[in-house]
C-alpha cells in the first residue's frame, strides 16, 4: 500500500512539472492527475523522471458511458487515453460514467455501463491497463451523476468479470452517501483497484479534525490486504508541503 498525491486536488493551479518538484520535496514517490488533453505529455514524461516520480492513475475522456450512442466515442477516448498512459507509464485510467439520463430507466442505463466496460476489455487485457469505475456523491460535489453507491459499482464489476475493470473507492464520497466504507472495503476488496481520501466537511486535509475516521479505514486496507495506492485527492486549508509531510506521520504504511 502506498500514498499517492493528486496534483489538480493538493496543488490546485499549479503546472503538472512545478507539483512534481513538491511532491518529490514532501517525500512521497506516486502522483495522480485527471485530464492528460491539457498536458505537454513530453514534459511531465521530463518531470517525473527528474522527479523519480511515478504516475498511479489517470482519468480517461469524460465520454458517458451509460449512453450506448456514446459507446464509439468512449472507446476512442479509450484508445487514446491507453496511448498516453503508456508513453508515461501509468497503468491505471479512472473512468466516471456520466450524468444519470432523465426519463431511461436505470436499469438500462446499468446495462449500457457493463456492456461498454465490457467492450473495454480486450483493449485493456491488450495494454495492460486496467480501468477504475468511480462512484461519486450526488449530495455536494456531484448532483445528478448517475452511479452513486458501490453497492452498484461493485455489482458491475461482477458482471463485467474482467479482472482489467476494478472500482475506485473513494472514502470521503461514499461516506457522503451515508455507507459504511469499513465494511465496503473489508467485503468487496478484491473490486478495488484504487483508493480516495478525503476529509469531510470541505474535503480539506484527510489528517484535521473531521466526520471520518481514516485510522479505521485505513486499519481495514491493511486487514485486507491491500497492495495498491491511497489517492489523497484533497484541498488543502494550509501549506500543501507541510500538511502532506503531517499526513505520512498520522497514518503511516508501515
Amino acid at each position: 500500500m502506498y500514498y499517492s498525491v493528486c496534483v489538480p486536488a493538493v496543488f490546485s493551479g499549479m503546472p503538472l512539472p512545478e507539483a512534481l518538484k513538491h511532491i518529490r520535496e514532501a517525500g512521497y514517490d506516486y502522483y495522480e492527475f485527471w485530464g492528460w488533453w491539457d498536458q505537454d505529455i513530453a514534459l511531465l514524461c521530463h518531470a517525473q523522471r527528474e522527479q523519480c516520480l511515478k504516475p498511479a492513475a489517470m482519468c480517461t475522456r469524460f465520454i458517458p458511458l451509460n449512453d450506448p450512442a456514446l459507446r464509439g466515442a468512449y472507446l476512442e477516448g479509450l484508445r487514446e487515453s491507453i496511448e498516453v498512459s503508456i508513453q508515461i507509464g501509468c497503468e491505471r485510467l479512472i473512468t466516471q460514467v456520466g450524468q444519470e439520463m432523465i426519463g431511461v430507466p436505470r436499469e438500462e442505463q446499468h446495462k449500457s455501463i457493463v456492456e461498454g466496460l465490457r467492450s473495454c476489455a480486450p483493449l485493456l487485457e491488450a495494454s495492460g491497463r486496467t480501468l477504475l469505475v468511480e462512484p461519486l456523491n450526488t449530495k455536494i460535489d456531484h448532483p445528478g451523476y448517475y452511479l452513486r453507491q458501490s453497492e452498484e459499482a461493485f455489482r458491475m464489476a461482477d458482471e463485467v468479470d474482467c479482472a482489467r475493470v476494478q472500482v475506485l473507492y473513494d472514502v470521503y464520497h461514499q461516506h457522503i452517501m451515508q455507507e459504511d466504507t469499513v465494511h465496503e472495503i473489508g467485503t468487496n476488496i478484491a473490486k478495488i483497484g484504487h483508493i480516495h481520501i478525503a476529509g469531510h466537511p470541505g474535503r480539506h486535509e484527510p489528517h484535521h479534525e473531521n466526520e471520518i475516521d481514516f485510522g479505521a479505514a485505513m486499519g481495514a486496507l491493511a486487514r485486507a490486504g491491500y497492495t495498491g495506492a491511497v489517492g489523497l485527492e484533497y484541498f488543502p486549508l494550509n501549506n500543501p508541503v507541510e500538511g502532506l509531510r503531517a499526513l505520512k506521520e498520522c497514518f503511516p504504511l508501515g
